[in-house]
């Protein structure tokens, strides 16, 4: 209709933010995620004993504590299924969640968006059972 002014769809959508603020942010929180590992790693080293004297060997075997959430499984029941299978499944469950559940393009370059929440909240509890596990295997 003439008269009738109509907002471009350039205009209507909402702000993104630019290439290098977004690299800025993501490598911000790459090093804060690296010191994190650090500061575990320092203050939790692997359980590493001795040389191997195999004359008496120890009671149980330890992993290192990137693995302890692993050995937590395998607590559980067969070797295979939680040792192998279930790994597998979370690290592909892990890897495929974007290209699956995070499709729509209208909270692309926003954190936490709305769209992505169903995608959000599974990762989030894979990594929740895992640090549990890690914690659980830690503490005995």
């Amino acid at each position: 209709m003439p008269g009738t002014s109509s907002v471009s769809t350039a205009e209507s959508r909402e702000p993104r933010i630019g290439r290098d603020e977004l690299v800025r942010r993501e490598t911000f929180v790459a090093l804060l995620a690296t010191i994190a590992l650090f500061a575990v790693s320092v203050l939790s080293p692997p359980a590493i004993t001795p040389a191997a004297d195999f004359t008496s060997l120890p009671n149980e075997p330890t992993a290192p504590w990137f693995f302890v959430w692993i050995q937590e499984l395998l607590r559980l029941g067969d070797p295979f299924f939680f040792g192998v299978m279930i790994p597998v499944i979370i690290t592909s469950i892990i890897a495929l969640v974007p290209y699956l559940m995070d499709r729509s393009s209208s909270g692309v370059a926003v954190w936490f968006n709305k769209e992505g929440r169903v995608a959000q909240w599974i990762v989030l509890g894979l990594i929740v059972v895992i640090i549990s596990l890690t914690i659980r295997g830690m503490l005995r």
